[in-house]
């Protein structure tokens, strides 16, 4: 099984690749695996050439550990490439410099395929290992159990670390999600809500959509103040969406999942990136959490009304969005119990996906609407304006979605045939074809 290691960044990555590239390095010499680091940036920022400086010190340090880091210039010689003259949409959202989640991760699902790897594992670029912010934390690392346990059997699982026997049925079923969650800083956007009352957070989350008997459980493991460390180990199997131990997207390793379903290309939407996670709970494929946190740095800020408005604006956009897609499809068919995923069952979630878009507006915005009155009007000035400025750009939040759910619908149709041709592109021999015309050879 071959895999491949990604930082996504938008900053420097210096903290972050000093801290990762000794797990990487603990993987080749523990499992003899050759797992390549890609740095995967996200703008052309001066940062980038301190990035480039750090990789190239690193590679002196650690000479057996591949680097490679993929610029902007490297992505768009990628996906010029990729799509050739085909589906000029589709292109379009993978070359854009707009904050999109879901292109995000769906970008590594595809270069995943360029590296011949079936297997991933990503990790934050605003996270470190535990050991390596908390002096008395011992050094544990989130790969090892990824490499053990992805794609294998349920029934293997249960047998090497005693879990509870779940519904026997799922025992040939393969654990195709592995993740734990952060420690550290959590989203001060909620936190000034929390400060006076979690009764804020959990009214939010029953609007947004989530299963009110998990809303409590959920913000509890999320949203603690002074949350103590976990210092030793435990994994719990997860088998639904509405889970406590539902793993994070940025400490997290995928098994063929990313094949098959893309994430959702909604700008600016919070959790756009957990669709394809989301689906394939829904469906009954099984993930495993543990508690291998890792460090997340997270630093406060005054209050900016323009990047609080985009925030709250992109929290309307997934509550409309994880309403809607609520009802997808829950089973790809009779597939005997195993991780079967059948285009027929890809074509079905695309129809629904697309059709979306056609949703009754009233519906949609009466929603919305709740979430802006009782969760921003009247808690300060601040959240109040901001819950005004929303309310009178609801009309554009739903047509922005309704296309960018259209544009979904068509990506997962297209994936399989992404991924075909993403499988035909090897990515380090791309770079070294775009270094050797830099060079002018």
């Amino acid at each position: 099984m071959n895999s491949v290691y990604f930082i996504p960044t938008n900053r420097s990555i210096e903290k972050s690749l000093r801290s990762y590239i000794k797990e990487v390095a603990f993987a080749q010499k523990t499992y003899s695996l050759d797992i390549p680091i890609v740095i995967a940036e996200t703008t052309d920022e001066a940062f980038v050439k301190h990035n480039h400086n750090v990789i190239s010190e690193l590679k002196h340090k650690y000479p057996k550990v591949k680097i490679i880091h993929m610029t902007m210039e490297h992505q768009n010689k990628y996906f010029q490439t990729l799509f050739e003259n085909k589906s000029r949409q589709l292109k379009n959202l993978f070359v854009s410099r707009e904050k999109n989640y879901g292109i995000a991760m769906n970008k590594l699902f595809l270069f995943a395929s360029s590296f011949n790897a079936d297997m991933f594992h990503r990790r934050d670029s605003d996270t470190c290992l535990i050991s390596d912010e908390i002096k008395h934390a011992s050094t544990m690392y989130p790969i090892e159990f990824e490499l053990k346990y992805l794609n294998k059997p349920v029934s293997y699982v249960k047998e090497q670390l005693g879990l509870t026997k779940p519904d026997p049925r799922i025992d040939n079923k393969e654990i195709w999600v592995i993740g734990g969650n952060y420690f550290g800083e959590w989203n001060l956007d909620l936190k000034d809500f929390a400060k006076k009352s979690y009764e804020h957070i959990y009214k939010l989350y029953e609007l947004l959509g989530f299963s009110k008997d998990a809303v409590k459980d959920i913000c509890t493991k999320a949203y603690q103040f002074d949350k103590p460390l976990k210092l030793d180990d435990e994994i719990n199997l997860v088998t639904s969406v509405n889970s406590e131990y539902y793993p994070d997207c940025g400490n997290i390793a995928v098994y063929k999942l990313h094949e098959y379903i893309p994430a959702l290309p909604g700008k600016n939407t919070l959790s756009a990136d957990y669709f394809p996670f989301d689906t394939a709970a829904s469906i009954g494929i099984p993930f495993l959490h543990h508690s291998r946190e890792v460090f997340h740095e997270y630093h406060s800020e005054r209050f900016n009304l323009q990047s609080k408005i985009n925030y709250w604006k992109g929290m309307l956009k997934f509550a409309d969005y994880f309403n809607l897609y609520l009802d997808i499809p829950k089973s790809s068919d009779d597939n005997n119990h195993t991780n079967i995923i059948t285009d027929s069952y890809i074509q079905e979630l695309g129809t629904y996906i697309s059709s979306q878009s056609l949703a009754s507006k009233k519906e949609r915005k009466d929603r919305l609407r709740q979430i802006i009155n009782e969760i921003l009007i009247g808690f300060n000035d601040n959240y109040t304006m901001i819950g005004q400025h929303l309310l009178d750009n609801l009309e554009y939040c739903i047509e922005e979605n309704n296309e960018e759910f259209r544009l979904h619908g068509e990506l997962i149709y297209e994936w399989r045939s992404l991924i075909a041709r993403a499988k035909s592109i090897y990515i380090p021999d791309l770079i070294d074809q775009n270094a050797l015309v830099a060079s002018g050879i």
